[in-house]
């Protein structure tokens, strides 16, 4: 037992949240060209770029705690290339990048997990296929499959299903495809409803604007902005405006509204600076009590 514990966990490598699987691949896919695709060209993504989407995938979307990877290049990794484990329960994923995916490569992927040792004994396990896979052939192996394998779940994952899992994560896209295909896939977000005091200042206008800002790596900026305001307005409006108006040139540019308004009132608040009143969050700043 001891043995194969061993043996076990040196074919496991854990996912954790520097590894190289969960950082930016090193290459995006060719942009999209048609208007208002429907589809992602995921057959233009590089193979590392496939086990990266699908560690991606395993951790951000379908919501595992841990992301393992299984085995390395020319161990026998039966049939699986990444896990997902959220305590004593786990899901395997098989990934294929092919030209060309038959009944013949699904039932291929599917016998080399379940007529193997089916290690973490997980009973939920995902082919994921850049190719179309939609032949009617292929839909009818799967079902077949399923037969033959009652006790395992089986699901195919083919572009359609990674592209309708793929648009609502814009940053997602942005990393493997480019920032062209996400401003023409990914519908954009819909301006946050707030009171004009919450869109200007209030905590939730900040919790709305964190994660957009974040993502396009102005976090530092509009931090030090806020930083810099109560002294320095006028320096503090520059930065508003500067980070303003990169979200208006995504699909963030509902959020720039609430930093443009931060930047309108930089003159108003160097009024108030020079009158020796500061300007901190709110129209008129602190007050003395």
């Amino acid at each position: 037992m001891a043995d194969e514990e061993a043996a076990r966990d040196e074919l496991v490598r854990r996912v954790e949240g520097d590894h190289r699987l969960l950082a930016a691949p090193s290459a995006t896919a060719r942009p999209l060209t048609v208007s208002a695709p429907h589809l992602l060209n995921t057959g233009d993504l590089q193979w590392e770029s496939v086990e990266h989407l699908v560690a991606w995938l395993v951790r951000r979307v379908e919501g595992w705690e841990e992301t393992w990877l299984y085995g390395e290049r020319g161990q026998n990794q039966h049939g699986i290339d990444v896990v997902g484990v959220t305590g004593r329960n786990a899901a395997v994923f098989q990934a294929k990048r092919l030209k060309e995916f038959t009944p013949y490569d699904l039932e291929h992927a599917v016998g080399r997990y379940a007529q193997g040792k089916r290690p973490f004994g997980a009973r939920r396990l995902v082919v994921v296929t850049t190719h179309d896979a939609i032949r009617t052939e292929i839909g009818e192996k799967l079902f077949e499959l399923r037969g033959t394998y009652p006790d395992l779940q089986i699901e195919l994952w083919n572009r359609k299903h990674l592209s309708d899992l793929l648009r609502p994560h814009p940053d997602i896209v942005t990393a493997f495809f480019g920032v062209a295909t996400t401003q023409l896939f990914c519908p954009a977000p819909p301006a946050p409803i707030l009171s004009p005091a919450e869109a200007n200042e209030g905590p939730d206008a900040q919790a709305l604007l964190r994660g957009p800002v974040a993502h396009l790596g102005l976090d530092g900026d509009l931090a030090a902005a806020d930083q810099a305001r109560p002294e320095n307005p006028a320096t503090a409006a520059a930065a508003y405006g500067r980070i303003a108006e990169q979200l208006e040139q995504t699909l963030y540019r509902p959020y720039a509204r609430a930093l443009r308004a931060r930047q309108g009132r930089g003159p108003a608040c160097s009024r108030r600076h020079r009158r020796g009143r500061a300007c901190g969050r709110g129209s008129d700043g602190p007050r003395s009590g």
